[in-house]
């Protein structure tokens, strides 16, 4: 097998061992796979955003005691899952960025936050403001008219605003 096997077996056969993965990939559908198998004891990383060793230990220690430690953006795309019946609908991985465009941080520290890069960031919030069809006619701000839209539309994003703050992974101190 594979490492993503070996997960996949473990959590299966023997589900009173947490399991904590790294991966490459940023996508949902496997760690989904790992949760539904048995939701508790589930460490799932994403290696370019875990750069520190505390991150890691602290991953290790909350599934150790049967708690999870999933990638925030993986976890947040595992609860929102966008319908596919709207061409244009964001992704899970927008509407978090949304989310925090909304609470008022700036693309810096989006992307500490999201631990991705700047480029990034600012290529997922050109795609926001490409699917919300906001544009520069009339002089607005596209960020302003983003967050009127989070905002005229918080039931619409209601499940992704449930979410609680980012914690994990922790921001750098």
């Amino acid at each position: 097998m594979n490492g993503a096997g070996d997960a996949l077996w473990l959590r299966r056969y023997l589900p009173h061992i947490g399991v904590v993965m790294f991966t490459a990939r940023d996508s949902e559908s496997f760690a989904l796979r790992l949760w539904n198998e048995h939701p508790s004891g589930l460490g799932y990383l994403v290696k370019h955003r875990t750069h520190e060793s505390r991150l890691v230990a602290d991953a290790i220690r909350r599934v150790h005691t049967g708690l999870n430690a999933i990638d925030d953006v993986i976890r947040t795309a595992m609860l929102e899952v966008p319908s596919g019946d709207e061409p244009n609908a964001l992704t899970p991985t927008e509407l978090i960025t949304l989310r925090l465009m909304a609470d008022g941080y700036q693309t810096p520290e989006i992307a500490r936050r999201l631990r991705l890069a700047m480029p990034t960031v600012n290529a997922r919030i050109q795609t926001i403001f490409r699917k919300l069809g906001i544009d520069d006619e009339g002089g607005n701000n596209k960020r302003v008219a983003a967050v009127v839209h989070y905002v005229r539309n918080l039931e619409k994003y209601r499940r992704i605003r449930e979410i609680p703050p980012i914690a994990w992974p922790p921001p750098p101190a």
